[in-house]
């Protein structure tokens, strides 16, 4: 459906934050990883509004990119803060370790 850019850009975003960050990148490392990462999901989000669902471009970005700009931001900071201390933290057990 006109959804499935953007389940399709998801995967993309954690394959490419992944690959980008590690458990020493600093917060701009990991803030810059995951908003490339989201702006890539915004662009799979409006094709697929544009193709899908024939949405005129600029209607695509007013409906499925502009009500989220804020919200995702504000998770981007979050993850940017919290995610290195949160991997610090998990080093230790056996899924997260890299032995």
């Amino acid at each position: 459906g006109p959804s499935a850019g953007y389940l399709w850009f998801d995967l993309v975003y954690a394959g490419l934050a992944s690959y980008l960050t590690h458990t020493n990148s600093g917060v701009v490392r990991i803030f810059l990883a995951n908003l490339l990462g989201d702006s890539l999901v915004f662009v799979g989000g409006i094709l697929s509004l544009h193709y899908l669902a024939g949405m005129p471009f600029d209607k695509a970005l007013t409906v499925g990119v502009l009500p989220f700009i804020i919200p995702d931001l504000a998770k981007i900071i979050a993850i940017s803060f919290i995610g290195r201390p949160l991997l610090q933290r998990l080093s230790n057990q056996p899924y997260f370790s890299h032995k």
